[in-house]
């Protein structure tokens, strides 16, 4: 009986060795495989065609747009412009200047503006739920 305890917590300690090297090995296998950027980096499984034209229909979004916020936007909004900013730049080579405007110019929708609203987009009553409308003329008058 003393020996299967002793066998016991001898098999005990090995599977928590050799769980220990697994998850160091595991996370150096992960670092080395060329496939880890995919799942560290949203923005890595993008890429810009540098050929591609737009369509009927479709807009080019060069570095000539800019995303702009209302001064009231919440902190989670504003992280999202910092975030498309980035994608943008990183993934589809294009830098955006980002502007902070009174909420009536955002929502009036200056031209060549992507603009970052919190209100009045998406699906009603779904929390995750958003609208991205491009304008490529100022519509005002």
């Amino acid at each position: 009986m003393v020996i299967e305890r002793e066998e016991e917590q001898m098999s005990a300690e090995l599977r928590l060795r050799r769980m220990e090297r697994l998850g160091v090995e595991s996370k150096t296998a992960y670092k080395a495989s060329p496939f880890s950027a995919l799942s560290r980096d949203f923005s890595a499984r993008f890429s810009r065609d540098p050929q591609a034209q737009p369509k009927p229909g479709e807009i080019l979004i060069d570095s000539t747009w800019k995303i702009a916020v209302p001064k009231d936007l919440s902190p989670l909004g504003k992280r999202m412009a910092k975030d498309l900013a980035e994608f943008m730049k990183k993934s589809m080579e294009t830098a955006l200047d980002e502007s902070v405007l009174p909420r009536t110019k955002v929502e009036a929708g200056p031209a060549k503006t992507i603009a970052l609203l919190d209100k009045g987009g998406g699906k009603e009553n779904v929390a995750e739920s958003f609208t991205i409308t491009g304008k490529t003329q100022d519509h005002r008058r």
